[in-house]
């Protein structure tokens, strides 16, 4: 039986798009994780999101500051690669029930350099408990 891991992520969208009807009038290809939605008047909104899992995506040794601006940065350059410049982040955010609150602190402030140091600002987000430090983000541009 194949699996999520043996087939890989590329297989895995391929499966996923069979089920999605895509928006009439996008002005990027369907399906990739910055997305522009038209407003009309020649006018865009490019959203993007990127997921972060402290388990297979922090380095040892990153702090949670560091690895809360990465989450921003991660969500920022995409919307940069499609020449867009940053305006808001979201994160959702996955949080151990045992997380210190400094720890907690230190993401957010992470969340707020990343954001400023590109010109954006924190804009809203979303908490629960999870097993694990989540940070799934939304950057708008």
């Amino acid at each position: 039986m194949a699996t999520a891991g043996k087939i890989g992520e590329r297989a895995l969208i391929e499966i996923m798009l069979r089920w999605f009807t895509p928006m009439p009038g996008m002005p990027l290809p369907f399906w990739d994780d910055a997305m522009a939605v038209d407003l009309g008047d020649g006018r865009a909104a490019v959203l993007n999101t990127d997921m972060l899992v402290w388990e297979t995506d922090v380095p040892r040794g990153m702090t949670p500051y560091q690895a809360a601006r990465k989450a921003v940065v991660m969500n920022f350059s995409d919307l940069g690669a499609k020449g867009v410049q940053p305006q808001g982040f979201m994160a959702s955010l996955g949080i151990p029930r045992d997380l210190e609150v400094e720890s907690i602190e230190e993401i957010a402030q992470g969340f707020e350099a990343g954001a400023r140091e590109y010109g954006g600002y924190v804009i809203g987000g979303d908490t629960n408990e999870a097993s694990d430090i989540i940070i799934s983000g939304v950057a708008l541009g």
